[in-house]
């Protein structure tokens, strides 16, 4: 039996074979697409899902920010405290009926506002608006936002607290300092917002009833919410968390996620129903598995056509083509005009057109990699251009012209560096732009900032990358010496080992936390996510996208005490592109 299995296949035309072949080959195809498909599906769903969430999130954060921190800025900001300090210094027998006035116009700023109150450091209490409560519990209510952790002297504290009428109010305490001349912060009193939040947040939430969206304040209360029902609960009153990042509320199972806002304290809160998505990943599998009984009754079919059309040309075919092992067609005999001619002329038009593609692509490629260096380099903080112009505004109206001069012209040499279209510059031009950004920022620190260059004449004439330097004490200013309170002081130092320059950039700033030093240093290893925006990323992806993989930089930081960046670079005399 065996044997007239054997002689049959061997004895069936070729088509018979190529149709069996193909079937099955077809069925397996068909079958593990099928599959795969169902998993690409299910996983689909759930980016859908997680983008959806995070969507939401975003959004709200972004509401949240701009409804709530457009009040800190604009009734706690310098202007407002400069207008109480004159209305007291200036006010005499007119100092309560002004505050009352301007006490008045703040509540009427704006329809979100419904009340006001204000207690001077006299004792003094003034109040506008819808005010419900005594004085008494005013009082309180501001002692009682001061003695919370998340208060600061900046940005003061948002909460939750029911109001009369049944109103939902969001709660801003803040005291009011006024910076003097000599920088003298003068406290003047402690002002209360009350807003209407369901006013002010009738616009954040969509119709969307499958992703639900809320914001917490400090205590955990649920400030403003999609569903209003849990608006003024506590979070872990409502939500039973556990912590996979599911959660449970009224019987029902929800996927949940949260971070921290930008106002102080709180948390944006996002979830959505599981067995919503299990609905949507059942639906998905039927359709999936109709459409693959279907592709598979239409593979039989164009199986047995292509089989009987395919196989005795292939037969033919065979006795004139030979493939070497480069790809290129050889020994092929002049054919008379007809299929196998057609094929032959195919066959040599697809070489030709391979070996430009393949050109066409290596060029391609060549040019990607200069534009993202370009990319790279045009990278400016506006941060810091905002910062600058502010400082010569402020030394204008100081009248501090030669500071004004000295900050101007640095500025300018900063940008004219900007725009010098090279990718690699000498080291000496690359210090001269640093120590531009250095002056600015000394004028900025005011005798609280330092700077030492250790860098041998003899590696001034070596070419690296522009903007090597900048981006890194960018960062250490930044974070390095956001809360320092000694003398805040960049090393810079430079020697050559071999064949390469070791340049250390070194800071006396907080240093970096070991988690997130651990977390940075597998971005840097390529094995942490992606670097999306980080100065000390892109330094590193411009240094070895220029000289090689072996190239870039290394980070070493002592928490609280310091920060050492390691910079890898090779001894060039003329610049890599002239090299190549």
């Amino acid at each position: 039996m065996k044997n007239r299995k054997i002689t049959f296949m061997k004895k069936s035309p070729l088509w018979m074979k190529f149709f069996s072949v193909s079937l099955l080959l077809m069925f397996v195809i068909v079958l593990v697409m099928t599959m795969l498909s169902i998993i690409q599906m299910r996983n689909k769903e759930n980016l859908i899902i997680q983008s959806n969430i995070s969507n939401s999130m975003y959004y709200m954060e972004l509401n949240v920010e701009n409804s709530l921190l457009r009040y800190s800025h604009q009734i706690g900001g310098q202007p407002m405290a400069e207008e109480f300090y004159h209305i007291k210094t200036e006010g005499g027998l007119d100092y309560r009926s002004n505050m009352r006035k301007e006490i008045a116009n703040i509540c009427n700023e704006s329809s979100d506002i419904f009340a006001v109150f204000y207690r001077d450091n006299d004792g003094e209490c003034y109040s506008a608006g819808e005010i419900f409560w005594s004085i008494s519990s005013q009082i309180s209510m501001i002692n009682e936002c001061k003695s919370e952790k998340e208060f600061t002297k900046g940005d003061g504290l948002w909460r939750y607290a029911p109001a009369g009428r049944s109103y939902n109010s969001l709660i801003w305490c803040k005291d009011i300092i006024y910076v003097d001349d000599e920088y003298r912060q003068i406290e003047l009193g402690t002002i209360m917002l009350y807003l209407d939040a369901e006013r002010l947040s009738s616009g954040f939430f969509s119709d969307n009833m499958q992703t639900y969206t809320a914001v917490c304040d400090s205590f955990g209360v649920v400030a403003m919410a999609q569903d209003k029902a849990i608006i003024g609960k506590r979070l872990d009153e409502v939500f039973s968390i556990t912590d996979d990042g599911a959660a449970q509320k009224d019987g029902i199972s929800y996927l949940f996620a949260r971070e921290d806002s930008a106002v102080n304290g709180w948390e944006i809160i996002s979830y959505i129903e599981m067995d919503m998505t299990g609905r949507n990943i059942a639906k998905t599998m039927t359709s999936t598995l109709v459409f693959a009984f279907l592709g598979l009754l239409a593979v039989f079919g164009v199986s047995y056509v292509m089989s009987k059309r395919i196989g005795r040309p292939i037969e033919e075919l065979l006795k004139y083509i030979r493939i070497n092992r480069y790809g290129e067609i050889t020994e092929i005999p002049e054919a008379e005009e007809g299929d196998i001619a057609k094929i032959r002329r195919a066959f040599e038009d697809m070489n030709a057109d391979l070996r430009k593609n393949i050109e066409s692509n290596y060029e391609m490629q060549l040019k990607l990699k200069e534009i993202t260096i370009k990319v790279y380099e045009t990278q400016m903080n506006p941060h810091f251009l905002f910062n600058t112009l502010q400082m010569i505004q402020m030394m204008n109206i100081l009248d501090e012209k030669k500071n004004v001069t000295t900050i101007t012209n640095c500025l300018g040499a900063l940008l004219r560096f900007n725009l010098d279209s090279r990718n690699e510059v000498k080291l000496s031009e690359e210090l001269e732009n640093v120590i531009n950004y250095l002056k600015i920022m000394e004028l900025r620190f005011k005798g609280s900032f330092n700077y030492k260059i250790m860098i041998p004449p003899e590696l001034m004439d070596c070419y690296t990358v522009k903007f090597m330097l900048q981006p890194l004490i960018e960062n250490a200013v930044s974070h390095g010496f956001l809360h320092k309170k000694d003398i805040c002081e960049i090393v810079i130092m430079g020697q050559q080992i071999g064949e390469e320059v070791a340049i250390i950039v070194k800071d006396n700033g907080q240093g970096i936390e070991p988690e997130h030093l651990e977390k940075l240093k597998e971005r840097l290893r390529g094995t942490g996510g992606t670097s999306n925006g980080i100065g000390l990323i892109n330094v590193h992806e411009r240094l070895q996208l220029i000289y090689g993989e072996q190239y870039g930089i290394d980070i070493f930081s002592e928490y609280t005490k310091n920060t050492n960046v390691l910079i890898h670079i090779p001894v060039s005399k003329i610049p890599k592109a002239e090299e190549g």
